[in-house]
């Protein structure tokens, strides 16, 4: 509905109402959506003015810049890389499918760890060639303490770093076998840790296997502790590199 007209019969009255009139509609945050003036000239010289408007409210971002306001306005949210976008699903599928993959059989893991238990014998040949060298040793006795300790670093080094960068060592891989997370992922540091230590007792007391049996996944001991997972690596279908 349009305004009533207002007449002003001196130019200075009229600019002292229509800054006032402006002042009030920039605090109520309101800015006149249409202003028509209609100017002409009477027979007298006075200038009468006719404004009409309608009123709407303002957005934020007009209203800041027509108060001065110095702080910046809201800026648009940068948009998503397609490229990071597709990896995060591809990562969240490949995880999903580890995590419903079956797990290994308890011959075939049994099987795995004897061809462990073979090429341990390079990673222990090696390790105490280097300790001998060191320490300038010469008999098999001598400093026996320190020589266990360095063997059981040694091995706890082969087995972290297999399992941290692709979750399978060199038998795990001939029988297709993979260690994962819970939610199918890369296993973290601290958990890669603690699964080598709990499996020297787990293991060698032959709890793990006992457990296997009666679990309802089939998984050893220090693997449930632990919250890690033995999968059937050749069940997940892997995408091929083009």
């Amino acid at each position: 509905m349009a305004r009533p007209v207002k007449t002003v019969t001196h130019p200075h009255l009229y600019r002292f109402w229509v800054a006032r009139k402006a002042s009030a509609l920039l605090q109520r945050g309101q800015v006149t959506a249409g202003l028509s003036r209609a100017v002409d000239k009477g027979s007298c010289g006075f200038v009468r003015t006719r404004v009409s408007g309608i009123v709407r409210p303002m957005s934020d971002a007009p209203r800041s810049k027509a108060l001065g306001d110095p702080s910046p306005a809201p800026s648009d949210p940068a948009p998503s890389d397609p490229a990071t976008s597709a990896s995060a699903t591809t990562a969240a599928t490949r995880q999903a499918v580890y995590a419903a993959a079956p797990t290994p059989g308890k011959w075939t893991r049994f099987a795995c760890m004897m061809y462990e238990a073979i090429l341990l014998f390079g990673v222990v040949f090696v390790a105490d060639y280097l300790f001998d060298t060191l320490t300038q040793s010469k008999h098999a006795l001598a400093l026996r303490h320190e020589r266990q300790a360095w063997l059981f670093v040694a091995i706890g080094a082969y087995f972290i770093l297999c399992w941290r960068m692709g979750g399978q060592t060199l038998p795990m891989k001939t029988w297709d076998i993979r260690l994962v997370d819970g939610n199918g992922g890369r296993i973290p540091m601290w958990k890669a840790i603690v699964r080598y230590v709990l499996s020297w007792p787990i293991t060698f007391t032959g709890i793990g296997y006992v457990w296997a049996c009666f679990d309802k996944d089939r998984q050893f001991l220090h693997d449930r502790l632990v919250g890690t997972r033995l999968i059937v690596s050749k069940a997940v279908k892997r995408p091929r590199k083009k």
